[in-house]
């Protein structure tokens, strides 16, 4: 809802960015990721990477409330960063598994080339 809100321009969060000393381009780029990511963690295969993204959004969140000294709604992002990162940690396997076939050219669990013998 957040993400959308961003999305859509509305006076408080136009005034938030605005007394965040942010621009109004990052308020539009927040809420795609924020509204993307949130919607992508209906998506099994991909959920793990979502939580990534918004865990790194809401430590985001929480870095911009402590610099401007709004203390009392940094449990809000702080709660989202722990099922963030708990939906990440219970999609693990797949994170790793992606991770793996990028890094290794689609070879699960083979480090590399085959030494030839002969």
């Amino acid at each position: 809802m957040a993400g959308t809100s961003k999305l859509m321009g509305t006076t408080m969060m136009v005034e938030n960015f605005e007394r965040w000393g942010y621009p109004q381009w990052f308020r539009v780029v927040i809420g795609c990721v924020e509204t993307l990511a949130g919607l992508t963690l209906l998506v099994p295969r991909v959920a793990g990477y979502a939580a990534i993204l918004l865990a790194c959004d809401m430590s985001g969140a929480i870095a911009t409330h402590i610099l401007a000294k709004e203390y009392s709604v940094i449990p809000i992002p702080a709660a989202l960063l722990a099922l963030s990162v708990a939906v990440a940690y219970m999609h693990r396997v797949d994170i790793t598994e992606i991770f793996d076939k990028m890094t290794h050219g689609g070879q699960m669990g083979h480090p590399g080339p085959t030494p030839h013998r002969g």
